[in-house]
């Protein structure tokens, strides 16, 4: 997609999207305050004013005086409620977001406004308006709506990570990670462990291709790529290997792969889930079901390698003998998170990491 023409949904938490992503929500009735909306000129009332040059272009301006009157987000375009029920969760736009923030952007413009359930979102579309967002964002941005995410950590005892948390405590955690995984040299180290899985997918598409009558299409390339980044992050953060890329994957490793899958429809699920209230689960079960089902799947999962990888060292430090290792070993032997928040990231990790 030409870069011109890409979106920045600001609730949007793509998970589906980069491991230190910073993501922006407008919240119903008030925008969040934060350093970006100091910078847009919103302010944390019902009058929420934008900047010129951010409304549809074809929209009329007044001119008083010589003053520009800066509109506010009641004024602001957008689908209405009705049409985005209708478009989303009964057409199932949630499959095809991108076309339909396609065609948002250029039936409203620049900056529109969109409702799902309760949630008010604001969408940027051009990409000197999402570079002013982002360069106006603190050391700690505030992220998107993401209460299903906290409620189900909450419900489950679980820590936030890298995605989830806010703050200071993202802060926190993103200073720690940054020192292993952000810096071009220790990245490198790397290297030989994402090569072998390489290797590993070159020999997977040659024994693809052998079952085939031409001996060269494979089949449903997307499944084999989706196992191959798991496989790759698998050995970066989990220090081992799953078989994704073998002729016969391990049984937990398939329960796993099918967990992701089903997270992976949790954008859809997260919205489905946000927009229907608590009190609505009971009549409509599935969509909280299915997502809280998704994350038990990916935290056991992480929760067994961590665990069997703090085992080994101990077994190492009980013999006396020196602990080396990769991005895990280091935080299991530094310390500088707890372990509940080692799980956390390590599922949060993952998962951004594969979508990637």
């Amino acid at each position: 997609m030409a870069l011109q023409n890409k979106i920045l949904q600001l609730s949007c938490r793509s998970v589906l999207g980069e491991m230190l992503n910073k993501r922006f929500v407008s919240n119903s009735p008030a925008l969040l305050k934060s350093a970006t909306s100091e910078s847009l000129r919103i302010s944390a009332t019902r009058e929420e004013t934008f900047p010129d040059g951010l409304i549809t272009p074809g929209a009329r301006v007044e001119v008083v005086a010589k003053e520009t009157r800066i509109k506010s987000l009641k004024e602001m375009p957008g689908p209405s409620a009705i049409s985005n029920l209708i478009e989303f969760f009964y057409r199932d736009g949630f499959s095809r977001i991108h076309e339909i923030q396609m065609e948002h952007s250029q039936k409203y413009g620049k900056i529109f406004k969109s409702r799902f359930g309760p949630q008010l979102v604001v969408s940027i579309a051009g990409r000197d308006l999402v570079a002013e967002v982002l360069r106006t964002e603190g050391v700690a941005p505030q992220r998107g709506n993401m209460e299903s995410w906290k409620e189900y950590r909450d419900l489950r005892g679980r820590s936030t990570g890298l995605i989830s948390a806010e703050g200071e405590d993202w802060l926190k955690m993103r200073s720690i990670l940054r020192q292993l995984i952000m810096r071009p040299k220790d990245v490198a180290q790397f290297s030989d462990d994402v090569n072998a899985v390489v290797d590993d997918l070159v020999k997977r598409v040659e024994t693809l291709r052998s079952q085939q009558t031409d001996g060269l299409t494979v089949l449903n390339i997307n499944d084999l790529f989706f196992k191959y980044a798991m496989e790759g992050m698998a050995a970066i953060l989990y220090e081992d290997r799953l078989g994704c890329l073998e002729n016969e994957i391990p049984q937990k490793s398939q329960d796993y792969i099918a967990a992701l899958h089903l997270m992976f429809s949790s954008f859809k699920m997260t919205m489905y889930a946000g927009a229907i209230p608590k009190w609505l689960r009971t009549i409509i079960p599935r969509p909280w079901e299915e997502f809280c089902s998704s994350w038990d799947g990916l935290f056991s999962f992480s929760q067994i390698h961590v665990d069997k990888r703090l085992g080994e060292i101990q077994d190492l430090v009980s013999r006396g003998e020196t602990v080396k290792g990769g991005l895990l070993t280091h935080m299991l032997v530094t310390r500088e998170m707890n372990l509940e928040e080692i799980y956390a990231n390590m599922t949060e990790m993952l998962l951004a990491g594969v979508d990637t």
